[in-house]
C-alpha cells in the first residue's frame, strides 16, 4: 500500500515539475487573410487607398507582388508604397525606399517589381493600431505602360 501511495506521490511531484519548468503549451494559430486586392493590367497609378481598417491593434503581414506587363516608350518604374500608424505613430514608406519598385530598365518578361535586398515582391511585418487606416498606392513620376500589382493582407496577431 505505502509502496503504491509513492509512486503516485513520486509521479504527481514529476508531473508538477514537468509542468511548472515548461509552463503551458503556447496556442499555435495560423495567420488570418484578411484582404486580397487583384489589380491586373492597370495603365495608370493607383491613388492612396485603404486595405484595411482595423478594429484592434494587432501585427499584420502584406504580401505585394508587381509586374510591368508592356512598357511605353519613356516609362518609368512603378513604385508600390504603404501607409499606416503603429505606436510610434503615422508611418509610410518613401517613393526613394517603398517595398516593391520596377526596375529602371524594366521589359517584360523580366519585369517583375522587386525589393533591393528580397528579390522579387516583398511581404512587410507591420503594426497598425486600431482605428486607423493601412493604406496602399503606386507612383510614377512619368508615363506608366501597363502592370499588374497582388496584395494580400494577414492578421498575425
Amino acid at each position: 500500500m505505502y509502496k503504491n501511495l509513492s509512486i503516485a506521490l513520486l509521479i504527481v511531484a514529476f508531473g508538477l515539475v514537468a509542468i511548472r519548468s515548461t509552463g503551458t503549451p503556447a496556442t499555435v494559430s495560423t495567420p488570418t487573410i484578411v484582404r486580397k486586392v487583384v489589380l491586373p493590367n492597370q495603365t495608370a497609378t493607383i491613388p492612396t487607398t485603404t486595405l484595411i481598417t482595423p478594429g484592434t491593434t494587432g501585427l499584420f503581414r502584406i504580401s505585394a507582388y508587381m509586374t510591368q506587363v508592356a512598357t511605353v516608350s519613356g516609362s518609368f518604374p512603378t513604385t508600390f508604397n504603404l501607409g499606416w500608424s503603429d505606436d510610434a505613430g503615422q508611418e509610410t514608406t518613401s517613393v526613394s525606399t517603398p517595398p516593391i519598385q520596377q526596375p529602371p530598365d524594366a521589359v517584360p518578361p523580366q519585369a517583375w517589381g522587386w525589393n533591393y535586398e528580397s528579390g522579387p515582391g516583398n511581404t512587410v511585418t507591420i503594426e497598425a493600431v486600431a482605428g486607423q487606416p493601412i493604406t496602399f498606392w503606386t507612383a510614377n513620376s512619368r508615363s506608366v505602360g501597363t502592370y499588374s500589382l497582388y496584395i494580400v493582407v494577414e492578421r498575425l496577431i
